[in-house]
């Protein structure tokens, strides 16, 4: 095998360019690994190439200090090509930390990830008119101008590709639904006191409330962060927009944890 690539590709102002470029990035873009580029194959070493060499590292199992560094060289070239097309195989702690990575990446796309994404995008949105209950949550759900927390919540996973548990137009409209099903271990739910991001948290304070799990603040203290519709800091289940708010396990709103599965 030629050493095209022991003096690697660098990140570079101006960006380079040529031929040996291109032949990195066609290996970025089909190798064994599968596809690493999702930008044109251009001679450019730009940031969707650099970062696509960097993503290749970190998924075949590169230390950690040796992922980020933009470059392309012989030795990721090698481990691309792999022993059938004159390359190298990946070592044994590199295969076990590929294992561990895919995994992540795989748990990432989970739906309730999804959901827990979505929701984050949806962060500012109001009701128009202030306090009309109306919104496009609502107007999604086919349901507008009511309540809408649950709705929300609906809206994020069955836009996240969920077909199980959250549906519209159904009984998913009510805050308190999730944690009836889940204490029946129905509909893919169930009761954890250990909550991963993006599973649900019920409220039983009132009339009931409910938004999605995105992470714990302090566990020792019992806080944690989730994102929600129809809150504000005026008013904690009723308030209008969509927030990320900041809660505690055992305080007046009574929390209660569902796991989505």
């Amino acid at each position: 095998m030629t050493k095209s690539f022991e003096t690697p590709i660098h990140l570079t102002s101006p960006y380079t360019t040529g031929l040996k470029v291109k032949e990195a990035q066609k290996t970025l873009k089909n190798n064994r690994f599968g596809s690493f580029l999702d930008g044109p194959v251009d001679g450019v070493w730009g940031e969707a190439s650099a970062a696509a060499a960097n993503n290749a590292r970190f998924l075949l199992g590169y230390n950690k200090k040796n992922v980020n560094t933009n470059l392309y060289g012989q030795q990721l070239h090698e481990f691309l090509l792999g022993p059938s097309k004159g390359g190298k195989r990946l070592t044994a702690s590199m295969t076990t930390m590929r294992e561990v990575r895919l995994r992540g990446v795989e748990k990432k796309n989970t739906i309730k990830a999804k959901a827990l994404a979505l929701a984050h995008t949806q962060v500012g949105i109001k009701e128009s008119p202030s306090g009309s209950n109306k919104q496009k949550f609502g107007e999604w759900y086919r349901l507008n101008g009511v309540p809408w927390c649950a709705i929300f919540v609906t809206y994020c996973f069955v836009n996240s590709g969920d077909t199980r548990t959250f549906k519209r137009f159904t009984q998913t409209a009510w805050s308190l639904w999730p944690l009836n099903m889940a204490r029946a271990n129905l509909y893919g739910l169930s009761v954890t006191s250990n909550p991963e991001p993006g599973d649900i948290v019920v409220y039983t304070h009132g009339q009931g409330h409910i938004g999605i799990f995105d992470k714990w603040i302090n566990r020792i203290r019992g806080e944690f962060q989730t994102v929600e519709g129809n809150t504000s800091f005026g008013s904690d289940s009723n308030g209008g927009q969509v927030m990320v708010r900041q809660r505690k396990v055992g305080d007046y709103m009574q929390p209660h944890f569902v796991r989505f599965s």
